[in-house]
């Protein structure tokens, strides 16, 4: 999972190891582990789509983010995390630490060259274990637009923007089962991510199945304005691959709509 928001296959293999007590023995090569998930349906198609988002993050309006326009109710929305770190201020006996628009200097160490480091306010520590070099780093305050926008985080837009499009999705089929259970009668219900908790009656389960179908098809349809807004951000890109692929997905999302083949989501009992 922590694919999608980042992570590479050496760094969640690497990390898992040091845990085994929650994860068991793990993978010894991130190699093997990369053979694993490419033998997996789909996984490369799902790659794709994650650097073809991660193109979009990167290259969106440095001060706007990604502006969007929500599926359900068409609001319009922006993810524009801004770019800040932690400054600390000493008043007398105190460390306060204040969370600013801006950044502080990356880098190499200056004494091994190595670029892995750890930042703690404006002091770095090599984590090259025969180093260990420390130097301090300095802060560079960013400033607003004319709009009051401060720039925004380009490795955050950059890791979030493919999850956050499948939350999205994930949330409006969640509002559209809510709908359809309030018109079956339902006015008690509680929804967390993909659960939905409702009073439990005999026809309890039947009413929530009746509601999973029913939201398919306007969660389908809605899909439309998603496949047209990342085609939108894709149109500057190099990569053709990218282009093709939400291309072909969408001739796919056309001919399903077409044909009425709405999905049919299931739910288990806890």
């Amino acid at each position: 999972m922590r694919l999608g928001y980042g992570s590479s296959v050496h760094n969640v293999v690497r990390e898992q190891g040091w845990e085994p007590e929650t994860y068991g023995p793990g993978w010894v090569s991130s190699l093997a582990a990369e053979a694993f998930l490419d033998d997996l349906p789909g996984f490369k198609e799902t790659q794709r789509f994650l650097r073809a988002c991660r193109w979009i993050g990167q290259h969106a309006d440095r001060y706007a983010g990604l502006a969007l326009v929500d599926p359900l109710d068409q609001t319009p929305f922006r993810w524009n995390p801004v770019q800040r770190a932690d400054v600390l201020l000493r008043l007398d006996h105190w460390d306060v630490t204040l969370i600013k628009p801006g950044r502080y200097a990356g880098g190499r160490c200056p004494l091994c060259a190595s670029n892995r480091s750890d930042r703690r306010g404006d002091r770095r520590a090599c984590r090259n274990a025969e180093c260990r070099h420390t130097w301090t780093v300095k802060f560079t305050h960013n400033d607003a637009n004319v709009a009051g926008d401060y720039p925004t985080d380009p490795v955050k837009l950059h890791n979030m923007a493919a999850p956050c499009v499948v939350h999205m999705l994930d949330a409006l089929f969640a509002a559209h089962v809510i709908v359809e259970l309030r018109r079956r009668g339902v006015k008690n219900i509680v929804s967390i991510h993909d659960c939905w908790y409702i009073p439990e009656t005999a026809d309890a389960l039947a009413v929530l199945q009746e509601a999973l179908k029913a939201a398919g098809e306007p969660w389908l349809r809605a899909l439309e304005d998603v496949y047209k807004l990342l085609l939108h951000y894709l149109k500057p890109s190099p990569d053709p691959e990218w282009w093709d692929l939400l291309v072909d997905a969408h001739r796919l999302w056309e001919d399903r709509v077409k044909r009425q083949r709405w999905p049919v989501f299931s739910a288990a009992v806890s």
